[in-house]
Parts: C-alpha cells; structure tokens; sequence
C-alpha cells in the first residue's frame, strides 16, 4: 500500500507542478540577472520550503491520524472535493500568476541569498500548501499515520518540485513567454488596462536607467 500511495501521490504532484507556479517568476529573473547557475540556485531554495512546507503539513496529518484515526477518512469527501476545485481553476486559469516584471531587479543577486529567499517562498506557497494537504487525507487516509509516508512523501514532492523548478530555469524564455501569453490574454478582458501598460511602461524606463 506504501508503493501505490507513493506513486498515486508523485503523479499528481507532477501534474500539479507542471504549471508554473510564483516561484517560476523569482527563477525567470534570476535567470536574467545571473544565468543559469542563479537560476538553479533559485530552484534549490524552492524546493526547499516547499519540501519544509509539506513535511510539516503532513506532520500536522500524521498527529491527527494518531489522535483520532476515524477523523480523516471523515473528511475524505472535502479533500477531494478541493483537489477538484483546484484542478478546475488551474485548467480555467493556468499560468494567472500575476504579470511579469520586464526588468532584472532582484533585491539579492548572491547565491546563498537566492537560495534563502526562494525557499521562503516556497515555504508560503498557499496554492502547494493546499494540495499537499488534500492530497495527505485524499490517497489513504487510513495510512497517513505510516512512519514511512511521513517521510517517503514529501521527499517526492520536493523531488518533484526540484524536477520542475530546474526544468523552468533551463527553459526560463519559453516559461515566460507562455506566461507572457496568458497574462496578455486575462489583461484584455480586465478594465482599468491604461494601468498596466504605463506600469509596463515605467518598468521599461526604470531598465534603460539602469542599464
């Protein structure tokens, strides 16, 4: 049961993970600023809160499962119910992250600092948080309480979340020129667009300033 809970969970979290998420906008522009090797070590640090994240969410499931192990599988019906809800709105709006910077600013362009401030990011990540823990109660309920689990699953989520997070800085131009595309698209059916082309506009300045 172990093996199939770890497969069932890394292939949703793959799918999950496939669209990019905030932290794709941090690793696009550490990949202006300093290439590739910034990139990853923005991806790095991704993974690692997000790994953070959902071992303490999980944690937090494990406690639950052995307080009372009938509550869970109570609220099997609205963990998927928001793993449904989730995936709708991912397929609605993929990609809705809010629009892209057109400058390489970043506050810290030292390794060690990207690597920080990324997995602090990626320890708030609300949209991972919520799936991870969906997912804990949703693939077996009744064996999230296994010591095994606690620790086989979020080592594949943050596998996962590595995977994608590398695979976005070796391909950062086409990640945001797709979500270029999206953006562009929601924008023509928001008011109010005067702003964000001279928000745009002033961005673009402030990068001939600087360069």
């Amino acid at each position: 049961m172990t093996l199939q809970t770890t497969l069932v969970f890394a292939a949703a979290s793959v799918v999950f993970l496939a669209v990019p998420g905030r932290g794709a906008k941090l690793i696009i522009a550490c990949r202006r600023a300093g290439g590739r090797g910034l990139a990853t070590a923005a991806a790095i640090g991704t993974a690692i809160g997000q790994t953070a994240m959902a071992t303490l969410a999980l944690f937090g499931l494990y406690r639950l499962s052995l307080a009372d192990p009938t509550l869970l599988p109570q609220f099997r019906w609205v963990s998927g119910a928001v793993l449904m809800v989730l995936a709708l709105r991912l397929w609605r709006a993929p990609l809705h992250i809010g629009p892209m910077a057109d400058n390489d600013n970043l506050p810290h362009k030292a390794a060690p600092l990207v690597v920080a401030e990324s997995a602090k990011l990626g320890a708030i990540n609300l949209r991972s948080l919520v799936f991870v823990s969906a997912m804990g109660v949703e693939v077996s309920p009744a064996s999230v309480a296994d010591m095994q689990l606690l620790i086989a699953l979020p080592a594949v989520f943050g596998l996962a979340v590595l995977s994608t997070s590398i695979l976005q800085a070796l391909f950062a131009r086409r990640v945001e020129a797709l979500i270029r595309r999206r953006s562009m698209r929601l924008r023509r059916s928001i008011p109010g667009k005067t702003v964000l082309i001279a928000g745009r506009a002033v961005s673009a300045g402030y990068r001939r300033i600087a360069a």
